[in-house]
């Protein structure tokens, strides 16, 4: 989710779309003063990229009022919104990169990488025990295998460095693009199965505010020309939709798939926990198979517990997405109706200057206090449910 981002829109593009008899050579904009090197290609990039896609949406969004409300063959205006809505899912996809990602890809590398070191690590543990002490042709002993103990212990050190320093990166980088919340929740975030969405939405929500002052600079520029004004205000309102789509497939994601799996595992738990309550009263159970049975029992209580913690967590990020998407249903409605309407460029320039305070405040994500673990067993149970509703 690139974090520092700019224009090179001195080829934005050359809107063109005969049907509608467009033919527009856009002005050009110099980039900001504070933008160089990487930082202008990356964005150059990243710009072209995602005004194609809106371009499309754009095309089809025109298209929608010529169409039927519903027919069985042929397009129609519920096909013509999904499809729209398809190209808006690539959009977020796109806009998704900032410094954030592409430091979450790098912990999640890294994360990977220690915990193959630590499966590494027991291996070597466990056939030192056996091993001679002294190694030959065909096999290790102790002393070659504490040299690869040692060596891979140096190795995990490093990355736990590296790892801590990263995350120390990304909650910085989080912070800088707008994200709400304590240092700790931040961090904390990274143990749940929504971290990846909430970084790219945190990476959309920057992109949008970018293109929506260059395109605002455009609009500027533009303030006599109704028609070039008018194409600039549209994809400033596929914007606002894009954020829309984007809360909602997350809404989607909660409770189409998150919750129920968590439901799953917690019909699938209590079980278990039925039939070791029903062996406990066994006579003939000796005692230390009660004893034994006694600890799992606390242990699938404790992932119960887990489970319940963070069923409370997702349905906290997915009420908080859908006040957005009722938010910004609304704003899109707004700007679709200005956009099908207004007649005079300067209108149109308004609206936009109005509406991005509004936006600020709506593209603010805010993330649910840290889970407080009480004890490591507590937070081993949370990770090892990420994992599973990962797979």
């Amino acid at each position: 989710m690139t974090s520092r981002l700019c224009a090179f829109l001195a080829s934005l593009l050359l809107i063109c779309s005969p049907a509608y008899g467009w033919d527009l050579n856009l002005p050009s904009l110099s980039l900001p003063s504070w933008i160089t090197g990487s930082d202008s290609d990356s964005f150059s990039s990243l710009w072209d990229d995602a005004m194609g896609e809106l371009d499309d949406a754009l095309g089809r969004l025109d298209e929608a009022e010529y169409l039927p409300d519903e027919r069985l063959i042929g397009n129609d205006r519920s096909k013509n919104d999904r499809k729209i809505d398809s190209v808006l899912e690539d959009v977020v996809e796109i806009l998704g990169d900032s410094e954030a990602a592409n430091l979450r890809a790098e912990i999640t590398t890294l994360r990977e990488r220690i915990s193959s070191r630590r499966a590494k690590l027991a291996s070597l543990q466990e056939r030192r025990v056996s091993a001679p002490s002294e190694g030959g042709l065909l096999n290790r002993g102790k002393d070659d295998l504490d040299e690869a103990i040692e060596s891979e212990t140096e190795a995990m050190v490093s990355d736990e460095r590296t790892l801590a320093s990263l995350e120390d990166a990304f909650v910085s980088a989080m912070k800088k693009s707008g994200l709400n919340g304590s240092d700790e929740s931040i961090r904390g975030m990274l143990a749940g199965v929504t971290a990846d969405d909430i970084v790219a939405m945190q990476g959309v929500y920057l992109n949008v505010r970018l293109f929506a002052d260059n395109l605002t600079e455009l609009m500027e520029s533009a303030s006599d020309d109704i028609s070039v004004a008018k194409r600039y205000y549209g994809i400033y309102a596929l914007l606002i939709r894009t954020c829309l789509v984007m809360n909602e497939r997350f809404v989607e994601k909660i409770e189409n798939r998150y919750i129920p799996e968590l439901n799953d595992m917690e019909s699938s738990a209590e079980g278990l926990a039925a039939e070791m309550e029903a062996q406990m009263d066994d006579p003939s159970l000796t005692s230390s198979q009660r004893a034994l049975l006694r600890s799992n029992l606390d242990s699938t209580a404790m992932t119960l517990r887990a489970i319940e913690a963070y069923r409370e967590y997702l349905e906290e990020q997915r009420d908080f997405a859908l006040k957005n998407v009722d938010a910004f249903g609304r704003d899109y409605g707004v700007a679709y109706n200005a956009y099908r309407t207004m007649r005079l460029a300067r209108g149109l320039l308004d609206l936009v200057k109005a509406n991005r305070k509004d936006f600020d405040a709506l593209a603010s994500l805010e993330i649910p206090d840290v889970v407080v673990f009480s004890n490591d067993r507590l937070k081993k149970e949370f990770i090892a449910i990420t994992e599973g509703l990962k797979n």
